[in-house]
């Protein structure tokens, strides 16, 4: 009897240890999938802003289009917005290590040696 008690209490722990384990990997696999995400969140939130920016200049030129005065007010916010819109199109571009290096041009054969 004592046997099978010991049995028993080894099989809950051994039961008890691996819901533990189990539990771990739930949350390694949820940090993992947080961690894979969040480019593709970041780049769905560049990309609205992007979607923003362009329709705010569209309804400038609407504006404009339509018998708008523009003022120097309105240039210089159509500028901003387009410098932001400029730096939003590269954060969205894919990264580059560092641009490659041009090879120099071979050297022309010399005549008479």
């Amino acid at each position: 009897m004592t046997m099978t008690a010991v049995l028993l209490l080894v099989l809950v722990v051994c039961v008890l240890y691996l819901a533990l384990r189990v539990r771990a990997l739930e949350s390694a696999v949820s940090t993992l999938a947080r961690i894979v995400n969040k480019p593709r969140r970041r780049d769905r939130a560049i990309r609205k802003e992007i979607e923003e920016l362009e329709s705010k200049l569209e309804q400038m030129d609407d504006a404009i289009a339509h018998g708008y005065l523009a003022d120097t007010n309105d240039f210089n916010r159509a500028d901003e917005i387009r410098e932001k819109l400029d730096r939003r199109l590269r954060a969205l571009a894919p990264r580059q290590t560092a641009p490659p290096v041009p090879e120099p041009p071979p050297d022309p054969p010399r005549a008479g040696l």
